[in-house]
């Protein structure tokens, strides 16, 4: 798969808010860092964090995503919506996903998104 294809699929798979085929695209040793907590999370670690983000959000949408690749990887950003069960949403936030691929798998993601607080 072509590292854009693999970030579409990434993409897709966070929206879709499918854990199986997340961690499909991860590297075992994969390693993802957020901007707003500054903690760099493990493969088990970040699939745990989805999947409890998973169970609460009703609905994870990306629009005005742009992809550029790199040498390593891609670069991505978006502006991510998240509605959650209770109908709470999170005001649209703009984000930028740096990602390196090897052999056809995410092995780092450093995740740089705004931290706002949660609409009523």
């Amino acid at each position: 798969m072509d590292v854009l294809e693999i970030a579409e699929a990434l993409s897709r798979a966070i929206m879709d808010r499918d854990l199986e085929s997340i961690r499909t695209l991860y590297a075992d040793d994969v390693r993802v860092w957020h901007s707003y907590d500054r903690v760099e999370q493990d493969r088990a670690e970040t699939l745990d964090f989805l999947r409890g983000f998973f169970a609460a959000a009703s609905d994870v949408l990306y629009t005005d995503i742009r992809r550029v690749r790199t040498d390593e990887g891609y670069v991505q950003q978006h502006v991510i919506h998240v509605t959650f069960a209770d109908g709470r949403r999170i005001e649209p936030r703009p984000a930028c996903i740096v990602a390196r691929v090897e052999g056809g798998k995410v092995t780092r993601i450093d995740e740089y998104i705004e931290p706002r607080r949660v609409a009523a």
